[in-house]
């Protein structure tokens, strides 16, 4: 009897055990990593994994307690090597499978990592059982081991981040309601649309028919399609053309970037003139770094998920970083998610696309002109980011595409005419004319833009893949207020970093960026722009210091002229 109650009890230990490192000790590891992309508090994560984690415990419980005691053996060794495996899998079985935001994963190539997979799983769990009724004691104590070795991890992570697990991130109403408000007299309306490539732009405005409609509703707007940005990532992109400040790889990466959003910045200055400051951010990362910019709102666009869709989110990484190489294929679903597919609402919502469509569409629906204040709102959506998932119909396509110049095209198409929605509905309430709007990316795409020119070259001499070129390339129109007509193209060479000088220039602020004036600039001048290229790496959000950067000289159209090679921004020596 009484060894039949310490069978028991190490059944019931395993049991915890496993239901601890699927619920508690994974989703509480991804969620300390990642933190500046979790859109729910740990609080609030563990008590909607309570739930899944006690159903399991109670099954295993109930399941050990009707077995006769030699299978119970086999069970509690099973479970405690599966506890074991988990840890495994999720913390030295780590492979490399690329950023993991809708893209395609090829699961044919790096087989090997499966075999391996399967081989320690086999392996283990079959010794396990084979000698479950000798050492079944020392595998719950190996278990056990594991287990308080992740107790302690999660404990010293928890007490770094205590901020992170009492704070119930709740989205604000009345910072949306402000979101939608207008003065009645003087707004400006800054919109980045993340990955929006300048020449898919300039290929819709002039197919027939559908281009001139184009170029109508962005009445009193000039397009330049000779922009450049300084970086080919939103992380830098963001100090550039917000304060005209270019970063060189001598401070920590987000140490800089909040420096520079809390210093002197177009925005700051617009609040210092006396500007009610909106922010709109489209991901969990640029509402942190915002959150240092003066303002009167903030707000998360990607807080449209209810908090079971996030913990849906959340349990699908915890599955695909637990399980064996073989299994993943079935977790990713074809770039959709197994679970955040089944919780995510209507279909799409799991996606940047549908959340940040959603959100113009309700700010078309809700605006108004109810504000004594000027306003100044800066929306930063990601509608032309990766992922591609878009069908003609602009609907969802029920699958992720793989980004080539068609699904980029279609996808930008379907935010073009959400845009246009936007420009009606401003003029319907009338503060379209009013109105100083800009509309750019922070870079371009990732597919082959209409460059003519010489191949680009790195430093060591290999051939830069053509996207290089493409992400240099943002798209980037400018309306002045009270400014009529169809849309102008000026070939003027102008960058990012000329932003915040253009709209200075134009409201009279008379703050000096270092820059130019996009209005003061010769349209035939040929200026020396700059563009600083690096490679992505696969935890980027996490490095203090960026790779290598490449910079490059461009003096004249970089769709023709050659790339001069500039200086190299390396980290510095640790």
């Amino acid at each position: 009897m009484m060894k039949s109650d310490n069978n028991k009890k190490g059944l019931m230990v395993c049991a915890t055990i496993l239901a601890a490192q699927l619920f508690v000790f994974v989703p509480a590891g991804l969620y300390f990593t990642n933190l500046d992309e979790m859109n729910i508090a740990l609080l609030a994560l563990c008590r909607l994994c309570l739930v899944p984690a006690l159903l399991l415990l109670l099954i295993l419980i109930l399941v050990g307690h009707v077995l006769a005691p030699k299978i119970r053996s086999y069970l509690t060794a099973s479970l405690a090597m599966f506890g074991i495996l988990v840890w495994l899998q999720s913390n030295v079985f780590l492979w490399d499978y690329g950023l993991l935001d809708g893209r395609l994963i090829d699961w044919s190539k790096d087989v090997w990592r499966g075999w391996v997979d399967m081989a320690a799983w086999l392996v283990l769990l079959g010794t396990a059982v084979a000698l479950s009724r000798k050492y079944e004691k020392r595998m719950v104590q190996s278990a056990v081991a594991v287990f308080v070795l992740q107790l302690l991890t999660v404990s010293v992570q928890s007490l770094q981040h205590y901020d992170h697990i009492r704070y119930e991130d709740y989205k604000s109403d009345r910072a949306l309601e402000n979101l939608y408000r207008f003065s009645t007299e003087r707004n400006v309306l800054h919109l980045i649309v993340d990955g929006f490539q300048s020449d898919v732009f300039n290929d819709l405005i002039h197919i027939p028919d559908l281009g001139r409609a184009y170029r109508q509703a962005f009445s009193g707007f000039t397009y330049y399609p000779e922009t450049l940005t300084v970086f080919p990532y939103t992380r830098f992109s963001v100090p550039a053309f917000l304060a005209g400040q270019l970063y060189d790889n001598q401070m920590p990466q987000d140490d800089y970037v909040d420096k520079v959003l809390a210093g002197k910045n177009i925005i700051n200055l617009a609040r210092d003139k006396g500007y009610a400051i909106d922010l709109g951010a489209g991901t969990k990362y640029l509402e942190k770094r915002y959150s240092h910019l003066k303002h009167d709102n903030l707000y998360n666009l990607s807080k449209l998920n209810t908090q079971l869709e996030e913990v849906a989110k959340i349990m699908d990484l915890v599955l695909f970083r637990a399980a064996p190489h073989f299994l993943k294929p079935y977790i990713y679903n074809g770039q959709k998610w197994r679970l955040t597919s089944i919780f995510a609402g209507p279909k799409g919502m799991q996606y940047n696309y549908f959340k940040h469509t959603y959100f113009l569409q309700s700010f078309i629906r809700n605006m108004a002109t109810n504000r004594g204040t000027p306003t100044y709102k800066y929306l930063h959506v990601m509608n032309t980011h990766n992922p591609m998932v878009v069908n003609s119909a602009c609907g969802y396509a029920g699958e992720v595409y793989p980004m080539t110049r068609k699904t980029l095209t279609i996808q930008t198409k379907c935010t073009l005419d959400t845009i246009v929605l936007l420009f009606e509905r401003m003029r319907e309430i009338g503060v379209y004319d009013n109105t100083l709007i800009l509309i750019h990316g922070d870079h371009g795409g990732w597919t082959g833009n209409h460059r003519q020119g010489a191949t680009i070259k790195f430093a060591d001499g290999t051939e830069a893949p053509e996207w290089v070129a493409s992400l240099a390339s943002p798209m980037l129109a400018i309306k002045l207020p009270s400014q009529a007509g169809d849309l102008q193209i000026s070939d003027k060479m102008v960058s990012l970093a000329d932003v915040p000088d253009t709209i200075s220039d134009i409201m009279g602020w008379g703050y000096p960026f270092g820059f130019q004036s996009i209005m003061r600039i010769e349209e035939t001048a040929l200026r020396e722009r700059v563009f600083r290229f690096y490679s992505w790496r696969k935890n980027e959000w996490r490095e203090k210091y960026a790779p290598p950067m490449q910079e490059f000289l461009i003096t004249g159209s970089h769709y023709e002229v050659p790339w001069e090679l500039g200086d190299i921004f390396l980290p510095p020596v640790d």
